[in-house]
């Protein structure tokens, strides 16, 4: 089960104010994820790109063979580019992306939003069974058919293929990696949101990155009713309005 064609592919729009948000999904993800945000912005005539990390859109085993670092300098050629076309440039990144979004950037972006950043990583049965699941159709299960609807991979239906799954969380654990080390590198305002119902992000995620960086700019959003990819509608439309705030303030 997959997202629609339309989805698994960069998302770009145009706007005329001279700023731009780059939007990064998390691993097994697609920009589908990011759809909310993308008609507030564009009303507000921001630009808007929300890229697909190489590997994605394909199959896991597509995904499997693809390094952590293919996605950071495909990451840092976009905001490079960016920083040569807009007067400012603004981050947003969801799980995996959140640790990518906190890349050693501070000379390219003007503030980051990172979304149930990956950075304390824990397993529980919701997020178990959503592998058991995710490739299994007309799902009951309202929290797995959500994520069906945001997948960038294919996943293979065979319980012993699935273990293609495993070069792609070696993966995730390098990102991590990679993020802890630039936590101190970063002075730019930052802005961290985060779900206390999150099923696989531990709640001291946040507050480690909060408490590390040197920005003066720093905060915390919590969340009450979401999940870590599943968002209770209201508090989607608060979390996208606080996040718009926190960009359009000086």
């Amino acid at each position: 089960m997959v997202a629609d064609a339309i989805y698994l592919q960069d998302y770009i729009h145009k706007g005329n104010n001279g700023k731009v948000v780059l939007f990064v999904h998390g691993i097994f993800s697609s920009p589908q994820q990011f759809k909310a945000f993308y008609q507030p912005l564009c009303k507000l005539d921001y630009s808007v790109y929300a890229i697909l990390l190489k590997g994605h859109g394909k199959d896991l085993k597509t995904l499997s063979k693809t390094k952590y670092y293919e996605w950071i300098n495909q990451i840092e050629n976009l905001l490079i580019d960016f920083k040569k076309n807009y007067q400012e440039v603004f981050i947003i990144g969801h799980s995996m992306g959140g640790l990518l979004a906190l890349g050693d950037y501070d000379a390219l972006v003007s503030k980051r939003i990172v979304i149930a950043p990956s950075i304390c990583i824990k397993v529980t049965w919701r997020y178990f069974k959503l592998g058991l699941l995710v490739d299994k159709k007309n799902v009951k299960d309202k929290y797995v058919s959500q994520y069906q609807s945001v997948l960038g991979i294919t996943f293979p239906s065979s319980i012993f293929k699935k273990i293609l799954v495993l070069p792609c969380f070696w993966q995730l654990f390098k990102v991590i990696s990679y993020a802890k080390k630039n936590l101190i590198k970063i002075s730019k305002p930052i802005l961290t949101i985060q779900s206390k119902n999150d099923e696989c992000i531990r709640r001291k995620g946040p507050k480690k990155i909060i408490n590390n960086v040197n920005s003066h700019q720093k905060e915390i959003l919590w969340l009450n009713k979401s999940f870590h990819a599943v968002f209770d509608t209201e508090e989607e439309i608060f979390m996208i309005s606080k996040v718009i705030e926190f960009i359009e303030s000086n």
